[in-house]
């Protein structure tokens, strides 16, 4: 993100590349894993009128899923095309909330973004990602706009953010990291609003505004359904206590992960290279401590980015889907924060491979994930793990057949 700049018409042009190979996939044939199959059956659930069955997962996404399925239009076609319009959404989101004195910064958001594998293999399935993308992004940048008008405005975007993060909890229950940021975005002014305001009233509306947030997230928080589930779910980590062991495993399948994020390359399909994406995660994260600093004032985006990481690395799940709603928020700050360091033409040179490799397994991923969409006939070999069915068990044992039965039911009914 140093050098020479680039001619104009470069981003334009590779943005609308992109854009066109994403919205490719929406001929993929339905793709099914077991998380997808079960939003896809409680999605059915609810748009038959039937009990949602008890899979302990959010209901949010299986209520879209629903809403498309009424309206006559739930197929695999639509869900992709679902997930790009949020995936797009999203982006844009970001890109009005870094402002055009950041043009570089949001551009290399987009283009990062939508080069990331993680992105790239979350928009072809039926799973909540990509709306959570959307909505938290959306809601962030409310939020942070919030800070720079008055009163009545600010208070009507900190209202449209709740709103967004009831809606964000329901999709994912991760979207309580944007519960800080509401409160950081209602409460910093607060100090300057008391002792600058000569009226009255205006602090009264103040007080009253703050209660209202208070009140909006303790509603979100308790009303919750899957909360206590999930709060089970973090305690698998440590069913037997904490021990060194147990600390050191947890913290190692991080850094794998993250070294996932920054080599750009699934670690599923490279495990014999476990040590090397744990030890290039390990080292961007001393990198990113040693000597990138905050710019400006602590913001809304900062306090989400924060939180949202800090739950993923306490969370005793690792997979490299569960960042993909945070990628476009590290990007934007780490492409806005200031380094401690002036780079020299060696890490410059550096940098400028990095992004060629990014680059280059971005565009790996899209041909990768179009040559499936694009599979026919042949794409339950093309997709693996029998095109949507189960395989055998690890042990040798038989197949899931109830598995089966489920997934051919919902081929027949969204697939194309």
């Amino acid at each position: 993100m140093t050098g020479r700049i680039a001619p104009r018409w470069l981003f334009p042009a590779a943005t609308a590349v992109l854009a066109a190979l994403y919205l490719l996939q929406t001929v993929t044939p339905l793709r099914l894993d077991t998380d997808s199959l079960n939003y896809l059956i409680m999605g059915t659930a609810i748009a038959d009128g039937r009990p949602v069955p008890p899979i302990g997962l959010p209901t949010g996404y299986s209520e879209i899923i629903a809403l498309l399925d009424r309206a006559g239009i739930a197929s695999s076609f639509h869900f992709v095309l679902a997930n790009c319009v949020f995936l797009g959404v999203g982006l844009f989101a970001v890109w009005t909330l870094l402002g055009s004195e950041n043009e570089r910064a949001r551009q290399a958001v987009v283009i990062l973004t939508l080069f990331s594998f993680t992105i790239v293999r979350s928009i072809a399935m039926p799973m909540p990602e990509p709306a959570f993308f959307c909505v938290s992004l959306v809601a962030i940048a409310l939020l942070c706009r919030s800070q720079g008008v008055g009163l009545p405005a600010r208070m009507v975007m900190i209202a449209a953010a709740i709103g967004l993060t009831i809606l964000a909890v329901s999709l994912r229950i991760i979207g309580l990291a944007l519960v800080p940021a509401i409160l950081w975005a209602s409460f910093s002014g607060v100090y300057r609003q008391l002792v600058a305001s000569r009226s009255r009233l205006q602090v009264r509306g103040w007080v009253a505004g703050t209660v209202a947030v208070v009140a909006a997230v303790a509603i979100v928080i308790i009303g919750v359904d899957t909360l206590v589930y999930y709060a089970g779910q973090a305690r698998l980590m440590y069913p037997q206590g904490i021990t060194a062991g147990r600390v050191y495993k947890h913290l190692s399948n991080h850094f794998v992960t993250i070294g996932e994020l920054v080599v750009n390359l699934p670690y599923a399909k490279f495990r014999q290279f476990k040590y090397g994406f744990m030890i290039v995660g390990l080292a961007a994260v001393v990198a990113l401590l040693k000597s990138v600093r905050v710019r400006g004032p602590f913001t809304p985006l900062h306090v989400y980015a924060v939180i949202f990481v800090g739950v993923l690395i306490a969370w005793p799940h690792h997979a490299a889907r569960l960042w993909m709603p945070v990628i476009p928020v590290i990007i934007a700050l780490i492409a806005m924060a200031e380094l401690t360091f002036r780079p020299g033409p060696r890490s410059l040179r550096v940098m400028r491979a990095w992004l060629a490799w990014f680059a280059v397994t971005g565009m790996a991923a899209l041909a990768y994930t179009t040559r499936i969409s694009l599979a026919g006939d042949n794409f339950a070999s093309t997709y693996g793990i029998a095109g949507g069915m189960s395989t055998k068990a690890a042990d040798g044992g038989p197949k899931n057949e109830k598995y089966d039965r489920e997934a051919r039911e919902l081929m027949r009914r969204y697939g194309r």
